[in-house]
């Protein structure tokens, strides 16, 4: 068992549950992990993985700078365990020859890798628990609607123009 590299296939909503689901596709394989996050953390990862920018940096943003201004890197996010239905992760900074393994939320994470460029990764066993968890019902994903950003309430970017 080891760590599977993993991209950001989809971030769609979900109004069954009303919530943001993030998709997780193995590079090399077919498996797919789905995370249900927040929506201002749907909305860092989506508005950066279409290129939409803002006046002012976002949380994730400032997380950036303040990594780059310390003088460290983002070497790779992990969503590393899931327990009781939660998914826990860990970013790795590395900063001269220190390495830090930082806790953090997937979303969080996965908003932080997206800006950094950082490969992500999904240990195997997550992939498996998920499976043999309600986080891995069969759900057609290709049912919710993709256009995150088009259907978002207009409110939304109110609250975000800077």
């Amino acid at each position: 068992m080891g760590d599977i590299r993993v991209k950001i296939d989809k971030v769609l909503f979900d109004p069954r549950v009303d919530a943001s689901v993030v998709l997780l596709k193995e590079l090399d394989g077919d498996r797919i992990l789905p995370i249900w996050i927040g929506p201002p953390e749907a909305l860092a990862i989506i508005m950066k993985l279409e290129n939409v920018a803002l006046g002012r940096p976002m949380t994730h943003d400032l997380l950036k700078s303040t990594i780059e201004t310390l003088g460290g890197t983002v070497e790779w996010v992990k969503v590393r365990d899931l327990q009781e239905g939660t998914y826990l992760a860990t970013i790795r900074v590395v900063h001269e020859s220190k390495t830090l393994d930082i806790d953090s939320r997937p979303s969080d994470a996965l908003a932080l890798a997206v800006r950094e460029e950082a490969p992500i990764f999904v240990a195997d066993f997550v992939f498996e628990a998920a499976q043999n968890s309600s986080l891995g019902a069969k759900i057609d994903f290709d049912a919710l609607d993709e256009d995150f950003l088009a259907n978002l309430p207009d409110e939304v970017f109110g609250k975000y123009k800077m």
